[in-house]
């Protein structure tokens, strides 16, 4: 896997990252066996959002599950136009 700057964070992260919204699709379990792929394969930029159903839920499940939230970069996004309304979200 190649790896590229995240900004001026001095941190990198995979050139492939992976989209959220197919986790819809598939359960927890699916999730996890998912992410063991993505991190075999040195996948660490995952991208979601809150609309995506329960692909959120089903990502921190994975995370839990395999003890990798520290191997990932998480981004997500909201409909929240405000800095409360994202934080109630």
């Amino acid at each position: 896997m190649e790896y590229v700057p995240f900004g001026n964070t001095g941190l990198t992260v995979s050139r492939m990252g992976f989209g959220g919204i197919p986790i819809q699709r598939i359960d927890e379990e699916g999730t996890a066996k998912l992410f063991e792929k993505l991190i075999e394969c040195g996948v660490n930029y995952i991208d979601t959002a809150r609309g995506y159903t329960v692909s959120e839920e089903y990502i921190g499940y994975a995370m839990e599950k395999l003890g990798c939230r520290d191997k990932l970069f998480l981004a997500t996004k909201s409909m929240a136009a405000t800095r409360e309304a994202f934080a109630a979200d």
